[in-house]
């Protein structure tokens, strides 16, 4: 891995917020700036089982947090730009300049969620990259996240309208970021929300789904044990079920005694 002056990195990156204003030449230089960085032998992606593997420099992670931290000052003095700039970066299919984009929407002030919401919901459905999911819902999200925990569980039941993965595994990990982060969250409104998704969640979905339900038996055990049992009584599918099991691992001997049951009257009718 290529060794990294900081002092030379930072004066780099400065040079390369001076084409803030200009997203084509911005992003040549980038590329110009990552290949001095670049792990030889790792520059091109792959293709497997339908998920695209995008190119990458894959410079040291030291690279990219300084170009975030001085292109974070350039969107706090030109807003009005950074949009321009990001789908820039986002249309250059690269992983760098993904994961800069994805780091940097999370930066977009309040007045203009509205395009948050956009590019999250246009972003997710495009991405092929298992680990750009966690990237755009983590944090592109992040300011709206801290500000603006309603707009972000719009943004999540809007994802999951979508009929692909997804942009439904990015409505899921959004919102257990929000649980993550946050002691006061609306916890009736994210159930409502899970309540149609848990149905019958299909094989794909369903790792995000109980990761999610971690997060909610963390938050409130009490709540996602009794939201579990209704929704076992109310509408007891094949992925209902397999969803209760695993989540019988998470929970304390007592609620774990009371959802057991719960599957076990499913099984005896």
């Amino acid at each position: 891995m290529p060794i990294v002056d900081i002092a030379q990195l930072r004066q780099q990156s400065m040079q390369l917020a001076e084409h803030f204003e200009d997203p084509k030449e911005f992003v040549r230089q980038l590329d110009k700036l990552l290949d001095k960085y670049a792990t030889r032998g790792k520059r091109h992606g792959k293709v497997k089982k339908n998920i695209s593997i995008l190119r990458s420099y894959d410079v040291p992670n030291t690279v990219l947090r300084q170009l975030r931290l001085e292109l974070f000052k350039e969107m706090q003095l030109r807003p009005e730009q950074s949009l321009e700039l990001l789908d820039a970066l986002w249309e250059h299919k690269v992983m760098e300049h993904r994961l800069l984009a994805a780091r940097l929407l999370g930066a977009i002030p309040h007045e203009a969620f509205d395009e948050v919401c956009k590019r999250v919901i246009e972003w997710a459905e495009e991405n092929r990259d298992e680990r750009l999911l966690g990237e755009i819902a983590e944090r592109g999200t992040k300011s709206m996240r801290e500000q603006d925990p309603k707009t972000l569980l719009d943004l999540s039941a809007s994802l999951f309208e979508r009929s692909d993965l997804r942009p439904r595994a990015v409505g899921l990990l959004a919102i257990k970021a929000l649980l993550d982060q946050s002691s006061l969250v609306n916890l009736p409104a994210i159930l409502e929300l899970l309540s149609e998704l848990s149905k019958d969640p299909p094989k794909d979905l369903r790792p995000y789904l109980l990761d999610l339900y971690s997060s909610l038996i963390d938050h409130s055990p009490g709540e996602a044990t009794f939201f579990l049992q209704e929704r076992l009584a109310n509408d007891p599918s094949e992925g209902t079920l397999w969803l209760a099991r695993q989540t019988l691992k998470l929970l304390g001997p007592d609620r774990a005694q009371v959802l057991q049951e719960a599957l076990d009257l499913q099984q005896k009718e």
